[in-house]
């Protein structure tokens, strides 16, 4: 999954399906993907919530980062969202004590 962050959900959206990541070799299964991600507003700040089937390239990875840093947006590959209900970070520490 790609979380990618911005002020202009619907602009970058639009970018990439009209061809802004054609280096990244985008199946049409994955742009559905896209077009019917769910958009997480928070403040100025959105997040699309993009669930990519794959995990990218490295070197893939970091050619997107760097065409939207242009666009003054960012975006992280995580594999899965955090559970909300899950006390994740008081389980770390136990683990760690």
């Amino acid at each position: 999954m790609l979380l990618v962050l911005t002020e202009k959900p619907e602009e970058i959206r639009k970018e990439i399906l009209l061809g802004m990541g054609r280096w990244i070799s985008l199946k049409p299964e994955e742009t559905f993907l896209l077009s019917s991600s769910k958009i997480r507003n928070r403040g100025f700040w959105s997040c699309i919530e993009w669930k990519i089937p794959r995990i990218l390239e490295r070197s893939e990875l970091l050619q997107l980062r760097e065409t939207f840093a242009k666009k003054n947006t960012d975006l992280i590959q995580v594999n899965r969202l955090l559970d909300p209900k899950e006390k994740v970070f008081s389980r770390l520490i136990w683990i760690l004590l």
